[in-house]
């Protein structure tokens, strides 16, 4: 059996049995590994078209069959209909081989005649626009296509869903110890590509950037998120606290940007508080300090004190479900209105830590108004002495090939 495929299945078992993040699950599988881009394309492949993968399973089986063995079948029918460089043979035998290992050897038979079905018939999705078509097609679920089309339209709802993630991971460089120009003079010589962005670059995934990362010269980083870093317009000297801050991304921009400024970066899980610590370190920060602090419990020795203060909020990730996909394994719609309770309660009490002329920058990863301008205007009106003080970074960034979906908005404290 090809391991990159036991690897693999170990990844996805953990994200679709026990509900590991993606990211904790992929990275400790693919780590030293040879294949580690096969196993990273196989796991980011099964979760960003599970909807499609459930439709196809359900035309090649009577009945769905328990968690194991429908992922061997999953990731064994991504492969068949993705992994070019992977032959048909090899992915069934290695699929069969791996019923055996994960102690599921009763299914084999099974799992070869249903995988063998599945490389000679090329099942067709279902065609139109609508939500159930979409759904399969692209992954979202039918509720969340339905509430894009209520807010954006159909015509804007469909380019939402159907946006592609580009090639590549956005990176940034780590301006205390590594310059832009050293950056690209590395990658250049290496023979590698790049795109340069406002705050960063485009780059395909190579032994180089993991070099880098280790080193703390670069960091991963979505565009988007640099920009809410940057709305919050820091100056040397002043106070800023990141209300939800882990991993601390963020923050930590923020104080490579201003070494002078003291940054509190805070989440309310301690395990989290120390994922900020860890990446203040690799990137050779000082000024952050990580703290365990609830952001809907009042402070009262904060109170008027930061001259900056960002709330980058817990969300339904409806922006980043491409880069993401794992997001919308256990989302629910009636997620959205606790979502937006638990929003609006750390706004609103972070709005007590803004000085007198600070400012306060709210933002998130998704593209639903309930939880984006809906606060924001509820509240501005439950609020009198706050006001919109736009940045050029505001506004509802939508899906598409050049970032992600997110909300930026910048309020000032009057």
């Amino acid at each position: 059996m090809a391991n990159y495929l036991f690897s693999s299945y170990n990844a996805l078992s953990k994200i679709f049995k026990e509900g590991a993040y993606v990211s904790d699950a992929v990275y400790k599988e693919i780590e030293g590994d040879e294949n580690a881009d096969i196993i990273y394309r196989i796991v980011m492949g099964v979760l960003e078209k599970n909807n499609e993968l459930d439709f196809k399973l359900s035309k090649l089986v009577d009945k769905r069959p328990k968690s194991a063995i429908c992922i061997v079948l999953k990731q064994g029918i991504y492969c068949l209909d993705y992994m070019d460089s992977l032959p048909d043979y090899a992915v069934v035998n290695n699929s069969v081989d791996l019923a055996k290992t994960i102690n599921k050897g009763a299914y084999k038979g099974f799992v070869n005649a249903v995988l063998k079905r599945a490389a000679i018939e090329k099942i067709s999705l279902p065609d139109g626009d609508g939500a159930f078509a979409l759904s399969i097609r692209y992954g979202y679920p039918e509720w969340a296509i339905n509430k894009i089309f209520s807010e954006y339209g159909r015509e804007k709802g469909k380019e939402i869903v159907a946006a592609q993630k580009r090639g590549g991971t956005h990176v940034r460089t780590n301006g205390l110890i590594y310059s832009d120009e050293k950056f690209e003079r590395d990658l250049e010589n290496a023979g590698y590509k790049f795109e340069k962005t406002k705050t960063g670059y485009y780059v395909s995934m190579n032994p180089l950037l993991k070099k880098l990362f280790i080193e703390g010269r670069i960091t991963y980083q979505s565009l988007t998120s640099t920009y809410a870093a940057l709305a919050l317009d820091v100056k040397d000297g002043q106070n800023v606290l990141d209300v939800c801050s882990a991993p601390g991304g963020k923050a930590i921009f923020v104080a490579e940007k201003n070494p002078t400024a003291n940054v509190v970066a805070c989440d309310i899980h301690p395990h989290r508080v120390e994922l900020i610590g860890a990446y203040a370190r690799r990137m050779h920060v000082k000024n952050v300090t990580p703290t365990l602090f609830d952001g809907t419990a009042f402070n009262k020795e904060w109170a008027g004190y930061f001259d900056r203060v960002l709330c980058d909020v817990p969300c339904s990730a409806m922006g980043i479900v491409k880069k993401q996909p794992d997001v919308l394994l256990n989302r629910n719609e009636s997620d959205i209105a606790a979502l937006k309770k638990v929003q609006y309660s750390i706004l609103d009490n972070a709005k007590n830590y803004v000085k007198r002329g600070g400012l306060l920058v709210y933002s998130t990863c998704t593209i639903f108004k309930e939880e984006n301008d809906d606060n924001v205007e509820e509240f501005l009106k439950n609020n009198k002495d706050f006001e919109k003080y736009p940045s050029e970074f505001d506004g509802q960034y939508l899906p598409c090939d050049t970032h992600d979906g997110f909300f930026i908005r910048r309020l000032r404290r009057k």
